[in-house]
């Protein structure tokens, strides 16, 4: 910040200020025994204000500066106006930060819920003659469900799209909310948790909302469809291709539009890829590949739009 001279009225020193500011140069007046020292913020536009200065010197009464006051008085309302947005918008975000899940996620938390409150009243899949599993499976099926190691051994058969052709259309989302045993749910509502509550507290519930609902379908479907040639796994569930979904979509927005600030870490990358090669493996039994690689390939699609 400069000075550039002394105005000796304080009337004339507000009105040079205003003139200043309607020609976009940032000033500030100090009170000295001579009048009223002019300070330049901006010492790039200091020679600009020197050569405003001396013409206003010579011609204090000018209709110019008259004028200039109302353009001065319309800006710094603007300004102010701006700055109240500002404060207002940073207020929010931080009561968004600082509020509880339920209000930052609400759609994650009933998604995490649901499935909790799905898997204890199917016991993780063990009660499959149970209304609860029979109404969330893709299809119904009535073969019993088989546990060997505390793992499900899956004998099964379903019947196709058979429920959803006699209009049943939820069966292509709910068997999201069926998971078979402790492990197989708390990984899947980690992954909920961080990848969904990421996107739906930047992106909103309703975009979130239709994420999860596309992404269920497509691997849902994509499951029934391969699972009509493996039998052991024509009936499925879990919150995985909706998992692998989101997990694709804020991996692709990492690169394709950092100014959103979404995206996963390297570890994270890593962790979920790895997870992926060793379902696809078998390494670990039966596990609804389908439906990972189809979330993941629709989450990575929709990153890279603008969605």
């Amino acid at each position: 910040m400069r000075e550039i001279g002394t105005i000796a009225d304080e009337r004339g020193a507000e009105v040079f200020k205003d003139h200043l500011l309607a020609n976009k140069i940032s000033s500030k007046l100090v009170k000295n025994q001579a009048g009223w020292a002019v300070w330049i913020h901006n010492e790039d536009v200091v020679p600009r204000a020197r050569e405003e200065l001396s013409s206003y010197m010579a011609e204090p009464d000018a209709a110019r500066y008259r004028e200039s006051s109302q353009v001065a008085k319309g800006l710094e309302k603007a300004a102010a106006t701006a700055d109240k947005s500002h404060r207002k918008n940073v207020r929010e975000l931080r009561d968004r930060w600082e509020a509880p899940a339920w209000r930052k996620y609400p759609l994650t938390v009933i998604l995490i819920f649901v499935s909790i409150y799905v898997a204890l009243s199917t016991d993780f899949g063990r009660k499959s003659q149970s209304s609860t599993f029979q109404s969330v499976l893709f299809a119904r099926t009535s073969a019993k469900v088989e546990f060997e190691a505390d793992r499900p051994a899956i004998r099964w058969t379903s019947h196709g799209f058979d429920d959803i052709r006699k209009g049943e259309v939820w069966r292509l989302v709910t068997p999201i909310f069926l998971h078979f045993g402790i492990p197989h749910l708390v990984g899947n509502m980690l992954c909920l948790q961080i990848f969904g509550g990421k996107i739906e507290f930047r992106k909103g519930t309703l975009r979130f909302l239709l994420l999860v609902l596309a992404s269920a379908i497509l691997s849902n479907v994509g499951q029934s469809i391969a699972g009509s040639m493996s039998p052991e796994l024509s009936v499925f569930g879990g919150m995985s291709g909706v998992g692998y979904a989101l997990f694709g979509y804020l991996w692709t927005k990492g690169f394709s539009r950092p100014d959103e600030r979404l995206g996963v870490d390297t570890n994270t990358v890593f962790m979920m890829i790895l997870w992926f090669g060793l379902c696809a493996s078998g390494m670990i039994g039966p596990v609804a590949n389908t439906a990972h690689g189809v979330g993941l390939i629709f989450g990575m699609l929709v990153g890279l739009t603008r969605f």
